[in-house]
């Protein structure tokens, strides 16, 4: 069996941006940004077996693509005497593709609208030299149509730190909520065979997804020599994206398309011990790390983990090497 594959692309994606930055009186900061873009791009693909000179199989994949991207952000900064500060982020994009796609014999158009609004407003505050707070209030709408399927997503990703300093100790917990977007490309309904065994396809019911997390960081600075670390943070998330396959019987193909999953939760802790051989030059840290995690795709899997750590670093005036070692995991059950 013999197979004989040829690709081409072509691609014209030329783009303008235009900055513009104002110092205001009261230490206050202005900047505004304008990008667009324009896209004219052709991939095509084209494979044939053969068993001696007989063609078993051909497939022909090609898409003409036309795209406009443009987005603008303003963004404005005030900074106080005690160095808190606030920082306001207003942005919005738009994304549109038009699609001409060949799959094999068959020729048809997919489209995509997309927008995105994000606003974040956060506040630094520096309470004494010792005590830090930066918290976050955050929003995100996003609108995508793909063919005469639309979804409309609104988010709401708040986020506070506070940081503490007492003797040789220092605390960290940091708490908040982030959205992930899912790729365009996989958001239409396009198909597209990878090979003679393998079809990808679109999902234009896909999805974004948020994810919850709050962490705790402890560093002990115990003398000059020894340093104590800890970490420890519990995760959560709803409608994650993965990839899912089953075999099609009829096409004699798997079959892979991206999914959103249940709710999936994970726990992980680490704790190591750093010998500082040169003060900032040159240490050793070994330690063990532990995740249990619980997660619903196809199926509920469940994860138990505990690994062994150790890791040598050597760094001065800007010259840093490392070398790690991370043992396989000690499963749980």
């Amino acid at each position: 069996l013999t197979t004989q594959e040829e690709r081409q692309m072509k691609q014209f994606n030329p783009g303008l941006k235009l900055q513009y930055t104002r110092k205001l009186s009261h230490n206050q900061r202005l900047r505004a940004e304008l990008y667009g873009s324009y896209g004219n791009n052709d991939y095509d693909r084209w494979y044939e077996h053969r068993e001696d000179e007989t063609i078993v199989d051909a497939y022909r994949n090609s898409t003409d693509e036309e795209s406009y991207y443009g987005s603008g952000k303003i963004n404005y900064t005030k900074t106080f005497k005690n160095r808190s500060s606030l920082n306001i982020d207003l942005s919005q994009d738009l994304t549109h593709t038009d699609n001409l796609n060949l799959r094999g014999e068959n020729t048809y158009n997919v489209s995509l609208n997309k927008s995105n609004t994000r606003l974040n407003v956060t506040y630094n505050h520096r309470i004494k030299n010792r005590l830090n707070l930066q918290a976050r209030l955050a929003g995100h709408v996003s609108h995508v149509k793909t063919g005469d399927n639309k979804v409309t997503n609104y988010f709401f990703t708040p986020s506070i730190r506070l940081s503490y300093v007492y003797k040789n100790h220092s605390f960290e917990i940091k708490g908040a909520a982030n959205s992930r977007e899912a790729s365009n490309s996989n958001r239409t309904g396009d198909e597209y065979r990878n090979n003679e065994y393998e079809i990808t396809q679109g999902n234009p019911d896909l999805k974004d997804y948020m994810n919850y997390f709050v962490n705790l960081t402890h560093v002990w600075n115990i003398n000059k020599h020894f340093t104590w670390l800890c970490f420890a943070e519990f995760a959560f998330n709803t409608n994650y994206i993965y990839k899912n396959c089953y075999y099609d019987e009829s096409r004699n193909s798997l079959i892979w398309k991206y999914k959103n999953s249940g709710a999936n939760w994970g726990q992980h802790y680490e704790a190591a011990v750093q010998w500082n051989i040169l003060p900032k030059r040159l240490f050793i840290r070994t330690g063990l790390l532990c995740n249990y995690r619980k997660v619903n795709i196809w199926k509920t899997v469940y994860h138990h983990g505990l690994y062994a750590t150790g890791s040598i670093v050597y760094q001065y005036k800007g010259f840093r090497t490392l070398i790690n070692l991370l043992t396989g995991p000690e499963m749980i059950e």
